[in-house]
């Protein structure tokens, strides 16, 4: 779940701490107040796109951070492994990023430097925010395996993990009777070549020292063949 929500110079936000705690939230305020302010924050830590247009007039930069609790089985704990950011599932998720009037950002998780690609991947996981359909995994097809193998974790997981090592193992075989095949293959190829070459030296008729009579003097001395 999301823990704190930091932000600095964001639009008319000059600097605000959100904590949040297990349950429902709801933000309410006059217009203009900056609730919007704050979803579109976490629009940015979940890899939105930026605008120099974003940061508080009269500053350089802007800076989102959010901090993150999740459970061991959380799948994004999986996606991080697999982009290579080194994070211990007992440990918190700190996600920052940070604008500046060139138009360009910055983002980091963990304290290590990220594109932006690498940061959509993870705030698929973290955040959705209805509305913003770049952000809503559940209209996305290729997410929904990974969400019922979720809920279902107790029941499908130790059957999946069984049929992942099977796979796996019959995936190896594959490899290596393909590698037989193709070595078998190439055994023959080289049993055809050896067996021309060797028709081709008999067809020839060579006599025993016939190189060295072809050295001397050119064709002068001729090559008599029974």
């Amino acid at each position: 779940m999301l823990v704190t929500l930091s932000i600095r110079n964001l639009a008319v936000v000059e600097e605000v701490d959100v904590v949040f705690h297990p349950g429902f939230h709801v933000l309410s305020g006059e217009t203009g107040a900056g609730k919007s302010i704050i979803i579109d924050a976490l629009g940015l830590i979940a890899g939105g796109r930026s605008s120099a247009d974003l940061i508080r007039y009269g500053c350089d930069k802007a800076e989102m951070e959010a901090l993150f609790e999740m459970e061991q089985s959380h799948p994004v704990w999986q996606i991080l492994e697999k982009l290579g950011i080194h994070c211990e599932p007992e440990e918190h998720l700190v996600i920052r990023r940070e604008l500046n009037t060139q138009g360009k950002s910055t983002s980091r998780i963990n304290g290590q430097l990220v594109n932006l690609t690498m940061l959509r991947e993870v705030g698929e996981k973290l955040i959705n925010i209805h509305g913003q359909h770049e952000h809503q995994s559940l209209l996305r097809a290729e997410s929904h395996l990974g969400l019922l193998d979720t809920y279902g974790s107790e029941v499908i997981g130790p059957v999946k993990a069984k049929y992942q090592e099977r796979y796996s193992k019959f995936i190896t075989a594959e490899k290596e009777l393909r590698a037989l095949q193709e070595s078998s293959q190439r055994a023959y190829q080289l049993l055809d070549m050896y067996r021309f070459q060797l028709e081709e030296i008999a067809a020839a008729g060579l006599t025993q020292s016939e190189d060295e009579l072809l050295g001397k003097n050119g064709s002068n001395y001729p090559i008599v063949r029974k």
